[in-house]
């Protein structure tokens, strides 16, 4: 990974799809020779190898206050493993709002983490973040 060109990422939910991601990322950065799966292996430069999840949120108690590499094996979660790879992240997993809900049938499998929530992140200026635009494009 080119510690110059990361693509630093935050994680809004640890359940199955954010696990598998997650798992993949380290897949991919473990077998450098692979690009099996993977439609663009090189997008604008980048590779999935820069990418780097530095904070995730979720309400889960079993997952809050651990680091990914924990939470994402946490219940109900019980998306396919890859054998033989290692997520050695040291990103941590903070409280976040409820803001989908937790509905009932979900419940009854995530108990709901009595931490506090997160604030919310802004910058500065109170203005929400932009991305830049595609190359040869102005933002009007």
């Amino acid at each position: 990974m080119n510690n110059s060109r990361r693509i630093r990422v935050a994680v809004a939910g640890l359940g199955n799809c954010a696990s598998s991601l997650v798992e993949g990322i380290y897949f991919y950065r473990q077998h450098p020779e692979t690009e099996a799966g993977l439609l663009f292996p090189i997008l604008s430069g980048y590779s999935v190898r820069d990418i780097e999840v530095v904070v995730a949120f979720d309400i889960s108690a079993l997952r809050v206050g651990k680091l990914v590499k924990e939470a994402i094996y946490q219940a109900p979660n019980n998306f396919v493993r890859i054998p033989g790879v290692e997520v050695d992240s040291t990103a941590r997993v903070f409280r976040g709002p409820t803001l989908d809900g937790n509905p009932e049938h979900l419940a009854r499998f995530v108990h709901e983490s009595s931490g506090t929530r997160t604030r919310s992140f802004r910058r500065r200026d109170r203005r929400p973040s932009q991305c830049p635009p595609p190359p040869g494009r102005r933002i009007r």
